[in-house]
């Protein structure tokens, strides 16, 4: 049977602890591409996250994806959404009890940027917006609109 399809993930998996790709590891990925095999990006990352990755192994475009948020979505190299799991407002409110308990920072991820109500920003919240080069919008619980819809918390 041929491979059609590699998925790999990105943290501890094709990156290396300095967060770069081995160039032997990128030139047998480009490789596998070129054969017609899938190389398909996975990452608990949001898709902005991952695009360096891809843009260094040469992919890109609508018929290249990425698992994105730990699963709870894919998408295609140019952005579109092919599946979205979304927790709701209901879940939202449940995150914000169990941080309460916990005394920890929490922070809420969509597929257009992240969001938080902690005004006092831990640095790791900061660090994991810039590295994804994700909007973090930081609001008062009151603010938070009732429709309000995330794929991935963060404590």
């Amino acid at each position: 049977m041929a491979i059609k399809l590699i998925a790999v993930d990105l943290d501890g998996t094709l990156l290396t602890s300095s967060n770069t790709i081995l160039p032997e590891t990128a030139r047998t990925l480009q490789v596998a591409s070129s054969q017609g095999i899938k190389v398909v990006l996975a990452s608990g990352r949001p898709l902005s996250g991952v695009m360096p990755f891809a843009s260094q192994l040469n992919l890109s475009g609508k018929d290249q994806y990425a698992v994105v948020f730990n699963g709870a979505v894919l998408q295609n190299l140019a952005g579109g959404i092919l599946m979205n799991q979304e927790m709701d407002y209901q879940d939202f409110n449940t995150m914000l009890r169990l941080q309460r308990l916990a005394r920890v920072n929490v922070h809420f991820e969509t597929t257009e940027c992240f969001w938080t109500c902690d005004h006092d920003l831990s640095v790791q919240m900061q660090i994991n917006a810039a590295l994804t080069d994700n909007m973090l919008k930081v609001r008062h619980r009151e603010e938070i609109p009732k429709d309000f819809k995330f794929n991935k918390v963060g404590f």
